[in-house]
């Protein structure tokens, strides 16, 4: 019979030096929080932020009113088992409904985390209401559409980074957003996925961290996301781009521990960003070459019109003093000057005939 690894060899999982700081983020984000030991007993549980004291059913009387009933449903003595058998299967990320009788009264999503050998706990899960998503599910059909509603909400990618630039997590998610594994993209050269000049730009965003990493502390309150887009190639080589926010953590004593990150797929909307440049582009050259022409006509135009209206001035003021020689070059001139303005004018609408 095959053996089960244990999930304390498991990958993704962080290391030691940045466990504490990250773990701190989760429990601050708003959703519940389990703690699962090595033996599958549950450890300790936090809810926004809080630690929830005392056995079992102590720490679920202290969830809000909502979650209570929901929670006696997913969270009893097979809960814990459940979960360790689910990263021992590589299910880092599901949804779960809880049924209460024959009615479905909440979904919710469930995630774990391996944690680093050293420690009491072996296992980490947090557990978000989604059951808004649930709603939209009674007008659709299709056993599914929850499911894909679920994966495309979950589609951004979040990745932790040490301070020695080794790669300490990166979410399942990756393989939507690049094709690749966990695995296989952390077994390749960041060199040989993204483009060059997206390389500079990641490079010259590591380096700017390097000060502050010898430093060593930074205030909660200095911190600031750094943004920028990298173009990438996929596994099955088609190009896409990507938006990466990111950030170092801390721990509670305010050493930076490394940088984590968030990225997103902006493809689409970089598409119609070259689209709207491209056409703002053509617009330009179109106006220049509006101008041009403009300026072309009105040079065209203006020049007979002078000789036509410089004879007639000649003729008004001097046609009784004029030989007769003198007048015909006049009318002459004016003739020639009208013809040229009747060329000018067929080739205005030659133009605007053929747009």
């Amino acid at each position: 019979m095959k053996t089960l690894p244990d999930p304390e060899t498991l990958r993704p999982k962080f290391t030691p030096e940045n466990q504490q700081a990250l773990i701190s983020e989760i429990q601050d984000s708003g959703l519940l929080t389990c703690y699962i030991g090595k033996n599958g007993l549950p450890v300790g549980f936090y809810f926004n932020g809080a630690v929830l004291e005392g056995g079992l059913a102590d720490c679920l009387r202290r969830l809000p009113a909502p979650w209570q009933a929901s929670m006696d449903h997913l969270i009893n003595e097979d809960f814990y088992k459940r979960n360790l058998n689910a990263i021992r299967q590589g299910r880092l990320e599901e949804a779960v409904e809880v049924v209460a009788g024959q009615e479905i009264t909440s979904l919710f999503l469930v995630s774990r985390f391996p944690l680093s050998p050293g420690g009491e706990s072996g296992l980490l899960v947090t557990i978000r209401d989604i059951s808004g998503i649930s709603e939209s599910r009674l007008k659709l059909s299709g056993s599914n559409v929850l499911f894909d509603l679920v994966a495309d909400n979950m589609s951004d990618v979040f990745c932790v980074v040490s301070t020695s630039g080794k790669v300490s997590f990166l979410s399942p998610s990756i393989r939507e957003l690049t094709g690749y594994t966990v695995e296989e993209l952390l077994s390749r050269p960041l060199s040989g996925i993204v483009s060059p000049d997206s390389f500079e730009v990641v490079n010259r965003i590591w380096e700017e961290y390097q000060p502050l990493f010898e430093v060593g502390k930074i205030s909660k309150s200095e911190i600031r996301p750094v943004c920028f887009e990298v173009k990438f190639v996929r596994k099955d080589n088609s190009a896409r781009w990507a938006e990466v926010s990111s950030s170092p953590f801390i721990d509670a004593d305010n050493n930076i521990q490394g940088v984590h990150g968030m990225i997103r797929d902006i493809t689409e909307r970089k598409t119609r960003q070259e689209a709207m440049s491209s056409s703002l582009q053509h617009e330009i050259e179109l106006s220049q070459v509006k101008s041009k022409y403009i300026s072309t006509v009105s040079h065209e135009f203006r020049t007979p019109l002078s000789i036509i209206y410089s004879n007639l001035q000649l003729l008004e003021k001097y046609r009784f003093e004029l030989d007769e020689e003198t007048i015909h070059d006049a009318f002459e001139l004016s003739r020639m000057a009208v013809k040229s303005l009747l060329r000018v004018l067929d080739k205005v609408t030659i133009i605007d005939a053929s747009g």
